[in-house]
């Protein structure tokens, strides 16, 4: 995946072998994420929309599975999919997001930035929790949310930012459901 690899030095955690599936590990900190797991022995699954950008991969142990967080039919398919295969998972790592993505809704009327960083991931894990559960001690989920929500401006009658022309904080928002 990219560059050359390298050993990371990771703390007393034996993951050779463990499934761990990466939301949005096509790009940034999902792809090098993916990218040291893999190093270090994991099964990846790469949880992404695009598969060409999911191949580029340097000859490491990782698989693509389509998911696009836009689209709960989608997020629907994949968890479908993933438990078919009848594979234990260890780690859900809940990474994907966007920053500046489309002002429209997407086809299940929500904002993408609302959908996609908290509810699609929610969804996932509401439906591979027994599936982790049952795949033994120390199987854990890891939801990569982002200092920004910081700036997050809480309003119960606008979860989704739907009255906040602001993106940064349509973002921030987005992210501190995840924290």
């Amino acid at each position: 995946m990219g560059s050359q690899p390298s050993q990371p030095s990771l703390p007393e955690v034996d993951l050779d072998g463990k499934v761990v599936v990466v939301t949005g590990a096509n790009t940034g900190i999902g792809y090098e994420t993916a990218k040291t797991l893999a190093q270090v022995g994991s099964k990846v699954i790469l949880a992404c929309r695009s598969e060409s950008k999911a191949n580029q991969v340097d000859d490491l142990h990782v698989e693509f599975m389509t998911l696009d967080l836009a689209s709960l039919e989608s997020t629907m398919t994949f968890i479908e999919a993933y438990k078919s295969k009848g594979l234990p998972l260890h780690v859900l790592v809940c990474n994907a997001g966007i920053f500046c993505g489309p002002k429209a809704l997407t086809s299940d009327g929500y904002k993408p930035h609302f959908q996609i960083h908290y509810l699609s991931h929610f969804l996932l894990v509401l439906h591979l929790l027994p599936v982790l559960k049952s795949s033994g001690p120390g199987s854990r989920v890891v939801s990569v949310a982002s200092g920004m929500y910081r700036l997050a401006s809480w309003n119960v009658d606008d979860m989704q930012c739907l009255e906040n022309p602001d993106l940064k904080k349509r973002y921030a928002t987005s992210k501190w459901y995840q924290v």
